[in-house]
């Protein structure tokens, strides 16, 4: 084929020479359209009214102005009238027939055309035969035909060609209109319909196809020739150009399925085999360039997925094969097979029989079917784990409560510290309270100058007078300590008191007191009306109302020199002066000082208060002040827009600040220019400044100062770690989960969800390879799991740390007008099955989002509530509970969404900090003071906070300015962003709507719209007469255009255009709604996750999503929560030592006498509770590994529990768990690549508890481990895993042990060897460690003399060199008692063990 023509700077090859030219094109087959319709529609809205889509658009002032056919003075006009006009919707064609498409030609017609040209071909090729003949058509336009549907909601309307015969969803044909050429012989033909689209080129050298794309109608076909597409008319080019880059993409798409034995979707990734492919095959080739630079795009995984209908077709119609791929089954909404659908068995809401008895008295109780554990053996692992972490025991099913309120000592006539008294109930105070009685614990007896006692006391709450309210609570004896004190002026006399209580300052089964018990503190949160549950501690028994903050001490206590740290500025805003103290200021000025609230109270509307990052660089020990150097933010204070707001420089200017001023830490990092440019920064510092993460360039900083920063950097993204295992139901898209792990402190390895779009959408995103996912019902896992399942995707006892659940809202959305039907129920109800899984779960986190109106009253009279009954249900679980208010646009996002979060921790772990605002409320919004709602008592669940940021907020214009013009969104192709599509297809009439509504003012809709007098008549006029009460208010949002500079408002499953009340959806300077895309950006997902689907589903998908900004300012404090713990902090409070052992970093086993009386090992996770004070209660006894086991993927039953090993799960010692977890990091995996580890299984001392015989496996620990040999059950020794796991075979024994130590020091071992085993293998699993294998392995026994290294077994085999690895280099060696410390611990047990740990150097 000859070269085609250019002129000037036309990217459309020209007519060019009227000799017909001919292609070598295949016959092709043709894809079956599976549900071809007639019309586009992406699925049907959720409104009464069904919504369209919008196309794309050149903008006016770039358009030429014979693609619009406006006159350079009515684009003018137009412009001053606020009106936008887009290019042609329908072909020229229908503007020459009344509006109407033409009338089709006759057959004869068409046929006659074809043979004349036959005629002129056949002279011009005499001398050479051509496979093929083709027309070249030029200045043509396709559209739909009218009357293809009953609706005929789109015809006549141009189209793109992609979507004919798409799989799918493809139309059954297309009319064109052109001009038909070959020679000097020129035709031109009207509504020819045509079927059949083909693209030449696959497998050819060159890249181009743009000359190679055919159309055949019926009487082409049958005459055997092809229309080859040339130069479309000027209002079809906005159609046909983006066409064009879809047909080299789906050149190159098809060639590499061809080339590829197995693909899928992760191949199309950035950096990803399609890429290095691409650049291998066509690198070189000027076109391939061109159209690289075109779209801009570095990866295609979404243009995939955007366009899989007509991916499909193509790689169909040239080898069927083709769609075998496994591609298919992760990204075609018709076909999803990655993740295999489970059958729907319970149609009952499935929870435990804790649950039940929680929640089986709510308007939604028939809804519930309890379900126990059937399994013994998961039975055991529960109780097991409930135990570790200090958690309420498993209950088994009925009532909870307690038999009775005990008995109190009646008019006591002595006071001590530590008692605890009630007194008779204030009725007439601001507390709503149904009791009679108060208890109060005295925290010191005073005497007063006139000889008067006085008692100074923390009032304790029953559970009613605490935010659970009227909600049922199974432990009526328990009671909580609170902050509220009656201290000073409000102490108690020694005769308001009417009795003394006895109360247990611990519980390990609250069902079995029959006393008053206490175990929690209930929390106030004085400036966000907020309350919370959490552990008791030491300084909770003591009031701090008169306490001496030293805020210098304070400062110096949380902040070091050089740590960055965001700091509170003020600059004067008023045009008058102001005069502080001996300071004057003047409009602009930066105002120094400590400014007290009461100041700022009296400047407000006066100053701008702001947080600028900075670095402390010195301590004025003298003036008792601070020097800092604030960072330059180059968006905010350079004016470089172009740079993400959050990419500092490097600052001169140094201020001394009082310590007031300092707010917190923030986060700062160094990144190569490289990484800056390719937009290749890492989470969460890609977050415009959420979660106080900035960044600067490493060449910048090199520029101004050394090489290396003199500030501390922050928190490091690449750097390996250990993670929170997570499991997320009602896990949707993702977002939820996916901005925890953005903020680093966890990785989720389930997810359940029965919506396959969604789910789908959530696997293509994860960048976790492990990950396990269950396409089915909750009510179907939980009731797998409870039956003791061994499914891969169903989680283990011990699997899940971190635990997430966005139950579903329509059962308390404000939307919902009937919350009482069947459907609404079942979705409330749903609240009992998250609280379910908690229950047998027992993760070290959980989170739970829904809509803040679940804290308001449900049921037929309104008097339920459902968010007090879940609070009720997590603390008698034994979790500290916290709930917050988050407002997404407070945390980096553009969108106006509120919703409700309950944070649960296990008992001992440190309570999440409230999570940071970053950015501002919108200047053009007044500021609303919203709260959660309140409990029946009337104590509030929290309301909205007011803080100083350092960021404005984000507007919806700003986040989605990068995106492309795509004008009223008809042509529904973006090569640069594939989701910047409409959600719906919008009708010719509706678009007519859109079009008459201005784009200024800002906001305006079509009701302001009439109203104001610039819609006058015709169609949008006469829909307006048509409308509703709702739809004609004068707020009414019924086709509202969005405020730039604004929030979008909530986002839900679909937009609701029409709607008086949520229509603000039109963009606010195109005429079309908002897209996916800006839809996508506004619930904060990345531009490159992939949402599986058609823009309607994909709607239902982001609809239902959880803001990621929101998640991710989450797991910043949950990071925090998580680090603190994991830094080893103990529990201070007394009461809380028997939680102790969890937490110790001991190293090796005790030795009393040469028995193991208890044994400690480095524990690898944040320190969490035992379950009791014996440290060997409730052990099981131990099992052999068996081949089954191995295939059944569990691991030795050493300590009553079971570990899968495909998800490579503790080898649990009695007390802390040493977590195995994947390999994230190839450094820990060649440190561990060759070495065997020991794990011995061994019998406890019969002696120290008379009725153990139970056993415990544990890792061999540190230097060298004395271990009777009579206790020795069996050793396995554990390497990474690096093939498939095989069979174990039987394990070693106790006789096999005594053997190997004959063989190494004679027939008859020594009296001492019998006594001890001394093994020189060294526990080296760490953190990040890979996979294991359990394997038997024989005993190594050493000798003085003997060296390990040289050693050989029984069986001729070497023995194992002693390995220690370098994290485990300094631990200390066995602790060893003197005799006196031996009678200590018989006489004091576990206390006086801890005592002596606590003494010992360098525990």
């Amino acid at each position: 084929m000859g070269k085609r023509n250019r002129s000037g700077n036309d990217d459309w090859s020209s007519p060019g020479s009227s000799e017909q030219q001919t292609l070598r094109i295949p016959q092709r087959q043709v894809a079956p359209v599976s549900g071809a319709t007639d019309s586009d529609d992406e699925g049907t809205s959720e409104t009464q009214d069904t919504q369209d889509d919008l196309p794309d658009g050149a903008p006016l002032e770039h358009a030429q102005p014979n693609d619009l056919h406006v006159s350079p003075h009515d684009a003018k006009r137009r412009r001053l009238n606020c009106v936008l006009v887009q290019g042609p919707a329908y072909p020229l064609s229908a503007h020459h027939n009344d509006g109407k498409p033409p009338t089709p030609f006759g057959r004869g017609r068409e046929a006659r055309i074809i043979e004349a040209l036959k005629e002129t071909h056949n002279s011009l090729h005499a001398s050479a035969q051509s496979e093929y003949t083709y027309f070249r058509i030029d200045n043509f336009s396709i559209y739909r035909p009218q009357g293809q549907t009953a609706s005929d909601r789109h015809g006549g309307e141009l189209v793109t060609l992609d979507r004919l015969l798409r799989h799918g969803d493809g139309s059954a044909y297309y009319l064109v209109d052109g001009t038909l050429n070959c020679g000097d012989q020129q035709h031109q033909v009207k509504g020819v319909p045509f079927s059949t689209l083909t693209i030449d080129g696959y497998g050819d050298a060159g890249f181009g196809v743009r000359d190679k794309i055919c159309v055949q109608s019926i009487q082409a076909q049958r005459a055997d020739v092809w229309y080859q597409l040339g130069t479309p008319a000027p209002e079809y080019m906005r159609f046909y150009k983006p066409f064009l880059w879809l047909a080299h993409f789906s050149k190159c798409f098809v060639e590499y399925l061809l080339e590829t034995e197995e693909v899928a979707l992760h191949h199309f990734a950035r950096d990803a085999l399609f890429i290095n492919w691409l650049q291998q095959t066509y690198g070189g080739n000027a076109e391939y360039k061109d159209w690289r630079s075109e779209s801009g795009l570095r990866e295609f995984r979404t243009t995939v997925a955007a366009h899989v209908g007509f991916l499909h077709k193509e790689a169909y119609s040239i080898d069927q094969r083709l769609c075998k791929k496994e591609i298919w089954g992760e990204v075609d909404p018709l076909n999803l097979t990655a993740i295999p659908a489970e059958p729907n068995k319970q149609q009952r809401t499935v929870v435990t029989p804790f649950a039940h008895d929680m929640f089986r008295h709510m308007y939604f109780g028939s809804q519930l079917k309890s379900v126990a554990v059937s399994d013994p053996h998961v039975e055991q692992q529960v109780k097991r784990r409930k135990q570790q972490l200090g958690l309420t025991p498993l209950a088994t099913g009925g009532n909870l409560l307690a038999s009775s309120l005990p008995s109190a000592h009646p008019s006591p006539t002595t006071f001590s510290e530590g008692d605890v008294v009630t007194v008779k109930a204030d009725r007439d105070g601001p507390w709503k309270t149904s009791s009679d009685t108060w208890y109060a614990y005295i925290q010191k007896v005073r005497t007063t100058s006139s000889g008067s006692h006085r008692l100074d006391v923390l009032w304790m709450y029953q559970p009613r007078d605490t935010t659970l309210g009227a909600a049922y609570y199974p432990f009526e004896n328990e009671l909580f300590l609170s902050d509220n004190c009656g201290c000073g002026r409000d102490a108690l006399s020694p005769s308001d008191v009417v009795s003394r209580v006895d109360v247990r300052w611990e519980s390990a089964d609250p069902a079995a007191e029959d006393g008053l018990f206490a175990r929690q503190k209930f929390c106030t949160v004085a400036e966000e009306d907020r309350y919370s549950f959490e552990t008791l501690v030491d300084t909770d028994f003591h009031c701090h109302c008169e306490a001496v903050i030293d805020d210098w001490e304070t400062c110096l206590s949380d902040y070091k020199l050089h740590d960055t740290v965001l700091v509170l500025r003020f600059r004067l805003t008023s045009s008058n002066g102001i005069r502080l103290r001996d300071d004057t200021y003047r409009t602009g000025d930066e105002i120094q000082g400590h400014l007290g609230d009461d100041i700022l109270a009296r400047l407000e509307g006066l100053v701008h208060g702001w947080l600028d990052p900075a670095e402390i660089v010195e301590f004025d020990h003298e003036q008792q002040t601070i020097r800092v150097r604030p960072f330059i933010r180059r968006a905010m204070d350079v004016g470089n827009r172009e740079v993400a707001p959050n990419e500092l420089t490097c600052g001169e200017e140094t201020l001394q600040m009082p310590t007031s001023r300092i707010e917190r830490k923030c986060h700062v990092r160094l990144f190569e220019d490289v990484i800056i440019r390719d937009q290749r920064i890492p989470a969460p510092y890609d977050r415009g400044g959420a979660a106080d993460c900035y960044f600067l360039s490493k060449d910048i900083y090199k520029s101004h100062n050394a090489a290396q920063p003199t500030f501390k950097l922050g928190y490091d993204p690449a750097a390996p770690r250990r993670k929170l295992r997570g499991m997320g139901i009602f896990c949707g898209g993702g977002n939820l989960g996916r901005g925890l792990e953005d903020s680093g402190v966890a990785e989720f390895d389930f997810a359940v969800d029965w919506a396959e779009h969604a789910l789908h959408s959530y696997r293509a995103a994860s960048t976790n390879p492990d990950a396990q996912y269950f396409l089915g019902s909750v009510d179907d896992y939980l009731a797998a799991a409870l039956g003791g399942s061994t499914k891969r995707n169903v989680a283990g006892i011990g699997a899940v740390e971190l635990f997430t659940a966005g139950s579903p809202c329509p059962g308390f959305s404000a939307l919902n007008g009937n919350k009482l039907n069947e459907q609404s129920l079942k979705n409330a109800s749903m609240v009992a099955s998250v609280v379910a899984y908690v229950d047998f779960y027992s993760p070290q986190y959980f989170v739970l989002e829904n809509v803040v109106t679940m804290t308001q009253g449900m049921g037929a009279r309104k008097d339920e509530n459902v968010f007090s009954q879940v609070l009720a249900s997590l603390v008698a679980l034994g979790y500290q509970v916290q709930q917050c208010l988050m407002d997404a646009w407070s945390y980096g996002s553009c969108q106006q969404r509120s919703r409700v979060f309950i944070v649960a921790s296990a008992p001992g772990l440190q309570p999440l900090p409230a999570p940071a605002h970053t950015h501002d409320h919108p200047s053009n919004t007044p500021f609303k003071v919203r709260t959660l709602g309140r409990s029946s008592n009337g104590l509030s669940f929290g309301k909205r906070r007011d803080e100083f940021v350092p960021f404005s907020h984000v507007s919806l214009a700003e986040a989605c300015k990068d995106l492309p013009f795509i004008g009223d969104a008809q042509t529904r192709l973006c090569t640069t962003f594939p989701d910047h599509r409409t959600p719906t297809d919008e009708k010719g009439t509706s678009r007519s709507r859109i079009a008459m509504v201005p784009v200024l003012p800002e906001g305006m809709g079509l009701v302001q719209a009439v109203r104001a007098g610039h819609v006058t008549s015709g169609e949008p006029h006469e829909f307006f007469t048509k409308l509703g009460h709702l739809q004609l208010t004068k707020s009414s949002t019924t086709y509202a255009r969005l405020y730039p500079a604004g929030l979008v408002p909530t986002l839900t499953t679909a937009l609701r255009i029409r709607d008086g009340v949520a229509g603000r959806t039109l963009h606010w300077a195109e005429q079309r709604s908002i897209s996916v895309m800006e839809c996508r950006r506004a619930q904060g997902y990345r531009d490159d996750e992939v949402l599986v689907g058609t823009t309607f589903q994909q709607m239902k998908i982001v609809g239902n999503s959880v803001d990621r900004m929101v998640s991710l300012a989450l797991g910043m404090a949950l990071k925090a929560s998580w680090e603190q713990g994991e830094g080893g902090e103990e529990p201070s409070s007394s009461y809380a030592q028997h939680r102790a052992l969890a937490g110790r970093h001991a190293a090796g086993p005790v030795l009393v006498s040469g028995q193991l009386v208890s044994l400690f090992t480095p524990p690898l996770t944040p320190p969490h509770a035992a379950a009791a004070t014996e440290i060997d209660a409730a052990l099981a006894e131990p099992e052999d590994i068996t081949p089954e086991d191995m295939q059944d993927q569990r691991v030795v039953h050493g300590t009553g529990l079971t570990y899968p090993l495909s998800d490579a799960q503790d080898l649990a010692p009695t007390a802390a768990p040493i977590q195995m977890s994947n390999a994230s990091q190839q450094s820990s995996t060649e440190v561990l690549s060759s070495r065997p580890h020991a794990v011995v299984v061994i019998r406890r001392n019969q002696q120290s508890h008379a009725s153990s015989t139970r056993g415990l496996t544990y890792p061999v620990a540190g230097d060298s481990a004395d271990v009777p040999t009579e206790r020795l059950q069996r050793v396995l020794e554990v390497r990474p895993h690096t093939v498939q796991a095989e069979s174990l075979d039987q394990t070693g024994s106790v006789d096999d042990a005594h053997k190997h130590c004959g063989s190494r020091f004679g027939d008859e071992p020594s009296a001492s060897t019998q006594d001890h085993v001394r093994s020189m293998a060294t526990v080296a699993i760490t953190e990040d460690a890979p996979r294991w294998d359990i394997q038997p392995s024989r005993l190594r026994i050493p000798s003085d003399s003997a060296p390990a290294s040289t050693a050989g077994s029984q069986d001729g085999l070497p023995a194992s060199p002693p390995l220690t690895p370098p994290e485990f280099e300094s631990q200390d060696a066995p602790l060893k008692l003197s005799d006196a410390q031996v009678q200590e611990i018989r006489a004091d047990g576990f206390k006086a063990i801890l005592r002596m740990l606590d003494s010992s150097p360098g525990r």
